[in-house]
């Protein structure tokens, strides 16, 4: 019964990690869409002014380039369905949640060893229903994260590679360098390299 209340438990984490996953990358690719339209608009205002005329040209450019990555991204992101994914992570987690409650107070009953292989049995059938229910599956970092929370990762260069696995290596990273290098990188373009033509 013991295994399965760890199993029970890990994998309700672990659910719960994939949904703060997805809730983070929904957030974080919303920003990054809105950085680079806004830098659209700015760098079309921009180019309506009089001092910045001898910059048409490449401001026409930029613009152009910015809005075609803004649609590709937006078509990807779209597909990413991170918005219902985050849901379903969200709604399995839960139940799991309410499963591992009715065990951990199943245990309390005082006729607990002579229930044992009944109980087991039907908590088994009921944790299964509630995988098969969410069609998609946590990754490994939502795991590894689970773990880590619940103190089963004792080493510390194990858990700087879960932060970095979290932090850096998931696609969560790439919508903020996006939001945050590709207006900047508009602006050297039109700017700069124009100027050192």
């Amino acid at each position: 019964m013991k295994s399965l209340e760890r199993k029970i438990k890990i994998t309700r984490d672990a659910r719960f990690e994939a949904y703060r996953r997805m809730k983070r990358r929904k957030i974080s690719s919303t920003v990054s869409l809105a950085m680079l339209s806004l830098s659209i608009i700015f760098y079309n205002i921009v180019q309506l002014l009089d001092n910045y005329k001898i910059y048409e040209e490449s401001i026409t450019a930029v613009t152009i380039m910015l809005s075609a990555l803004v649609l590709t991204i937006s078509l990807l992101i779209s597909g990413m369905n991170y918005a219902q994914k985050e849901l379903q992570y969200f709604s399995c987690a839960t139940k799991l949640s309410k499963l591992y409650e009715d065990l951990k107070a199943f245990e309390k009953c005082n006729d607990y060893k002579y229930k044992e292989s009944s109980a087991f049995k039907c908590v088994s059938k009921r944790y299964h229903a509630i995988i098969a229910e969410c069609p998609i599956n946590h990754i490994g970092i939502d795991y590894e994260r689970a773990k880590e929370r619940n103190d089963e990762v004792k080493s510390k260069c194990e858990s700087n590679w879960i932060w970095i696995k979290w932090n850096i290596l998931d696609v969560n990273f790439l919508y903020w360098l996006l939001a945050i290098l590709m207006p900047v990188l508009a602006w050297y373009l039109i700017f700069v390299w124009n100027i050192a033509k």
